[in-house]
Order: C-alpha cells, then sequence, then structure tokens
C-alpha cells in the first residue's frame, strides 16, 4: 500500500498518480508494467514512485482496492436508487 509520503500529496497528484497506474495496468498484463511508463504518465520520477510504493507489488495491491471502492460505491448507489 502507499507510504505515509504518498497520504502527504495533494489529491490532485494522489490522483493523477493513481490515474497513471490504472492506465498502465488496462493496457499491460501485470508481468509487465512498466515503473518508467507510469512515472512518465504521472509526470513524476520513478525513484518517487519507490517513495511513494515500497515495490510494484504495492503499487498494485493499491490501485485494486482503490478500483474495489469505485466499484463498491457504484453498487451501493444503484441498491439505494431501487430502494
Amino acid at each position: 500500500m502507499p507510504t505515509e509520503r504518498f497520504e502527504r500529496l495533494s489529491q490532485r497528484k494522489k490522483k493523477k498518480i493513481a490515474d497513471a497506474i490504472r492506465e498502465e495496468m488496462e493496457h499491460s498484463p501485470i508481468e509487465k508494467l512498466n515503473m518508467c511508463r507510469i512515472a512518465k504518465k504521472a509526470s513524476i520520477s520513478r525513484g518517487s514512485l519507490y517513495l511513494y510504493f515500497e515495490n510494484k507489488n504495492d503499487m498494485i495491491c493499491f490501485s485494486l482496492a482503490q478500483e474495489a471502492a469505485r466499484r463498491l460505491e457504484q453498487i451501493r448507489a444503484s441498491i439505494s436508487r431501487q430502494s
């Protein structure tokens, strides 16, 4: 999961990084995720990614957790509309 340093970033920067990770995951198999491409898309250095996530697995878990939370919110909203 993200480091404390990541949590201190602005919401805008966190979103940009999260979007870059998600986009890379949508277009590449997990074993071929490229930290340099993610960093470039997020407009940060590759080294910064390692300041924000301990390793690639942490980054993947973070992205999957975000997606799960988004889906859960969609399901809850759908249930609320039906009630």
